[in-house]
């Protein structure tokens, strides 16, 4: 029977070929520790909508009460890890500027913001530059400070802190993480305050003002809880981007027919963002907690269980796509994938990830339509994400 171990580099490397046995043979898999492990797309879909499956664990009720490192108390009151009545009213506090009108509203800035960051790669690399650590990893932090008010200058400010909360956001991080994670928190939380105290004003279109001007007694939530879900903003937008933009230029940059077909057809270009997060899922799993006996598919899930769905193996069923193993950008039928969840925990910033990674590939075919790969790409180790570390590129305006 094949055994479900994430940590592992093989795997982290190349997950689909065990993914694909579990899927197959045992797709309610349970784990030596007792973690069950859902890997078809109609049970991993009915699991992240289904209202007996949260995100409150235990661990985070304990941290939500006070206890525990920054960190902790910081994600614990996060909207990603809260459930009704609570998360409702969080959702509708930050969604205005993560609607999809919203999202569309930003593009020209957006867009606008990508070409800079070609042009100074180009000024200081020339052609062949890292897509990785000149675009994908800047242009979300970019984007949130957009979003929040804040000065686009600012994201130098604010991306070390945020790299330190993610480099702790696994399982079983080292002390030393955690220890930099909960300084970063803290710094974040200093940051931060001084605009809700109204010491420091963000531009009064942005979220952040949004969020300082909320009435703490009639939202029901402190100013603790308002300023962490702002901070919670940051690590949340700024993975998923960076993984979409990463995996996009990879697949289309290594697949010829694939570049010159969404180089030649504009209606290929969603497809392609779609097919991305499809093909290679930047987030590989999202975890939930069973609360009471669930019945789905493929069988029945006890109470009490900590749930691991692997998004990864959901989008490459072959049960729901036809070619589950190949990236294909041509019009389908196509069934959607679960790259952003599904059900109330939906990713708040869907459609902004998706803009983001249409302005990258817009700019890219208009500025350098013989786009190369210039070296292999290397993959960031992690539990969780499906995302490179580095990808050279040669940017070939022929």
């Amino acid at each position: 029977m094949a055994t479900y171990d994430p940590t592992d580099p093989g795997f982290q490397e190349d997950p689909y070929p065990l993914l694909a046995r579990l899927r197959e043979e045992d797709p309610l898999h349970l784990t030596p520790d007792g973690i069950q492990v859902v890997t078809r797309y109609s049970d991993v879909r009915a699991l992240l909508r289904e209202s007996a499956c949260v995100r409150e664990f235990p661990a985070r009720r304990y941290a939500l009460s006070g206890r525990g490192g920054a960190t902790a108390q910081s994600f614990a009151r996060a909207i990603v890890s809260r459930d009704p009545p609570a998360h409702t009213r969080l959702r509708g506090l930050l969604s205005p500027p993560f609607t999809p009108g919203a999202a569309r509203a930003l593009r020209a800035t957006v867009e606008t913001l990508v070409d800079t960051l070609f042009d100074e790669a180009e000024a200081r690399h020339g052609a062949v530059i890292d897509i990785m650590r000149d675009v994908a990893d800047r242009l979300p932090y970019l984007v949130n400070c957009v979003v929040l008010g804040l000065p686009t200058a600012e994201y130098r400010t604010l991306a070390p802190w945020v790299t330190a909360i993610e480099d702790a956001s696994v399982p079983s991080p080292p002390p030393e993480a955690v220890l930099a994670s909960d300084r970063a928190i803290e710094a974040l939380r200093d940051y931060l305050t001084p605009f809700f105290l109204g010491h420091r004003r963000p531009d009064p279109d942005g979220l952040l003002a949004r969020l300082a001007g909320t009435d703490h007694t009639g939202s029901g939530f402190s100013r603790d809880e308002l300023v962490d879900n702002a901070i919670g903003l940051f690590p949340a937008g700024a993975e998923t981007v960076t993984g979409l933009i990463g995996n996009l230029v990879w697949l289309l940059a290594g697949d010829p027919e694939q570049w010159d077909l969404v180089r030649r057809d504009p209606a290929a270009r969603p497809r392609a963002i779609e097919e991305a997060l499809r093909f290679e899922s930047p987030i590989n799993v999202a975890y939930r907690w069973a609360t009471a006996e669930v019945t789905v598919d493929s069988g029945v899930i006890t109470g009490g269980r900590v749930l691991v769905l692997s998004l990864a193996a959901a989008n490459r069923d072959p049960r729901v796509f036809a070619h589950p193993d190949r990236f294909d950008c041509r019009p389908t039928g196509r069934t959607p994938n679960v790259a952003f969840g599904s059900g109330r925990h939906v990713c708040l910033g869907a459609h902004l990830a998706r803009l983001q990674g249409e302005a990258v590939l817009d700019r890219l075919l208009r500025r350098y339509p013989g786009l190369q790969l210039a070296g292999a790409p290397v993959r960031k180790p992690s539990v969780e994400l499906r995302c490179l570390q580095r990808l050279p590129v040669r940017l070939a305006r022929h």
